[in-house]
This record gives C-alpha cells, sequence and structure tokens, in this order.
C-alpha cells in the first residue's frame, strides 16, 4: 500500500528505511522524500514508521534474550 502518494512511496520502502537506519520522520523525509510536497502523508508515514521501530525493538529484545 503506498504511504506517499507524490512521491510514490509504499510500506515495503518504509520499512526498509528502518532497517536501514530511519528512525524518525524527517530521517525518512531525507530517504524517500516522504512528506515533503503536500504533507498529506506525513501520518500514515509515521505510523508506519513507528510501527517498524516497535517490529525492530522486539527484534532487538529476542536477540538480546537468547544470547544472554
Amino acid at each position: 500500500m503506498y504511504v506517499c502518494i507524490c512521491n510514490k512511496v509504499n510500506e515495503a520502502q518504509v520499512s526498509q528505511a528502518v532497517r536501514q537506519g530511519a528512525d524518525s520522520l524527517d530521517k525518512l523525509e531525507a530517504v524517500l522524500g516522504v512528506g515533503n510536497c503536500c504533507g498529506k502523508c506525513q501520518f500514515r508515514a509515521n505510523r508506519v514508521l513507528q510501527q517498524n521501530l516497535g517490529s525492530c525493538e522486539f527484534v532487538d529484545a529476542m536477540s538480546m534474550a537468547m544470547s544472554g
């Protein structure tokens, strides 16, 4: 599903950007252009960002639990 129609950015691209270190809406804008045109996508982009950050935190916590 598209997150930003103006820049043709989809959820998979946001997920990939998060895996590569994007941890804020500003960083998504810098990497993918999300939110720099009409701005209507910022809420959705932030929601997808937060969902992915939560997934990354869960994976990190599981890795730490398994190694300790």
